[in-house]
């Protein structure tokens, strides 16, 4: 599969801000955003980075688009670890992890998408619903594990 390099978002003038490639990325079918100094943003597409047609980011730049998403305590353990852990949300649009990191005193950060449905495996080992209505047509199914097992060499024991 080949994917073409995809062109930057619209933004209003010539910088780029991380609501409007957060914004993009679903647009794209990008699984993943890494946005590193010296660097256009690369956008993942089935396990390929591929570089946004954009200017490199600056690292002045990076910090003015990142650091506003972190609020106090996550700014607090950012300085404190340089590097911090985050959702983030952008309404109508989708769900982000993210990763704002500090590395060679630069700051740089990844974002991969939530999606916000659930793809259904063929390998599945829990029934359909529908194969499931016709044995308890008045009840309700729950599906759980049981308390105080834990996985020991791929089996599970109490």
């Amino acid at each position: 599969m080949t994917v073409s390099n995809p062109s930057a978002p619209a933004s209003s003038g010539t910088e780029l801000h991380a609501h409007d490639l957060l914004v993009y990325m679903p647009k794209q079918q990008a699984s993943d955003l890494h946005l590193k100094p010296m660097r256009p943003p690369l956008c993942a597409f089935r396990g390929k980075l591929v570089p946004v047609k954009s200017d490199p980011l600056k690292p002045a730049d990076l910090e003015k688009m990142l650091l506003p998403l972190l609020s106090r305590g996550q700014k607090e353990k950012f300085e404190a670890l340089q590097s911090v852990d985050f959702g983030y949300g952008v309404p109508g649009v989708a769900r982000f992890r993210a990763n704002v990191y500090m590395q060679r005193g630069t700051v740089g950060a990844v974002f991969r998408r939530i999606p916000s449905t659930c793809r259904r495996s063929k390998r599945s080992i829990f029934p359909t619903p529908s194969a499931i209505s016709p044995r308890f047509p008045d009840g309700l199914v729950l599906v759980h594990r049981p308390d105080r097992l834990r996985q020991i060499d791929g089996r599970w024991r109490q």
